[in-house]
């Protein structure tokens, strides 16, 4: 584990459940009902697929904020399509603005667009949490 790793998640408690196994589905309804926030990445399909679409959580916990980091709308022709990091950045024209900042094509050092979507999702987190306190 890594310096970086380690600071942080300082403090913080894991668990690891195969929402595969009927035996996890408890321990996730469990959790669920005592969040406030439920964040994922994963595509809304594989979601669904796991019982965990926001329809289903919301029957579970009805004032949850439902977040999902996802690359594409739900709407927009890529919708359901996976996205990564380096896919993100050769959509979004990085490359081309390395090469013409005369350093050649290449893309941003660390994963620039995962952190970028992190970083959003957060302050749209925050700004739910904000709203469902101020309109409880």
């Amino acid at each position: 584990m890594g310096h970086v790793y380690l600071h942080a998640n300082r403090g913080k408690r894991s668990i690891v459940l195969d929402l595969k196994q009927p035996a996890a589905r408890p321990v996730m309804e469990k959790l669920v009902k005592n969040a406030d926030v439920l964040v994922y990445n994963l595509r809304p399909r594989a979601m669904a697929q796991l019982g965990l679409s926001y329809e289903d959580v919301v029957k579970l916990k009805p004032d949850i904020i439902y977040a999902g980091g996802l690359g594409f709308s739900r709407r927009g022709r890529r919708s359901g399509r996976p996205a990564y990091d380096d896919m993100i950045q050769s959509m979004s024209g990085v490359p081309w603005l390395s090469e013409q900042a005369g350093t050649g094509p290449r893309f941003m050092p660390g994963a620039f667009a995962d952190r970028f979507v992190g970083l959003h999702l957060a302050l749209g987190i925050m700004a739910a949490a904000t709203y469902r306190e101020r309109h409880r």
